[in-house]
């Protein structure tokens, strides 16, 4: 269930890997420009490959300690996302998840597995405690 609100912040909740493509298109789509926020509710447990990628607005995100896997690309070229917790719960970050994010900066805790060591997971992105 996507939910956008007042604040240009998107709401997403339900069960299982969040993979946002509905008809081959992102259902919230028409609001790339404009989502400054997202909140991931309890009980997504993974985000799917490339599903929030070139969100410009993009500043917060909100991961809930159920999602263990954030897929490849999934936060690619969010060049304005500066503010994200990764709980203890995700264990596997894939491929350029968040190349581009340029803006990144607080720490990664708990992960315990980077898909490779060949293609950076924060390409760009300014993180000085991993």
């Amino acid at each position: 269930v996507l939910k956008l609100q007042n604040n240009p912040t998107l709401s997403l909740k339900g069960q299982g890997v969040f993979v946002g493509i509905i008809d081959n298109a992102n259902e919230w789509q028409s609001y790339d420009d404009a989502i400054v926020s997202i909140v991931i509710e309890n009980g997504i447990t993974g985000i799917d490959e490339g599903v929030f990628s070139f969100l410009d607005a993009l500043e917060s995100l909100t991961i809930p300690s159920s999602v263990t896997v954030i897929k490849d690309y999934a936060f690619a070229e969010c060049s304005n996302l500066t503010d994200i917790v990764i709980p203890d719960s995700v264990i596997s970050i894939g491929e350029y998840a968040f190349e581009g994010c340029a803006k990144l900066e607080n720490t990664v805790d708990g992960v315990v597995y980077i898909k490779t060591t060949t293609h950076p997971v924060f390409l760009m992105a300014d993180i000085t405690d991993w």
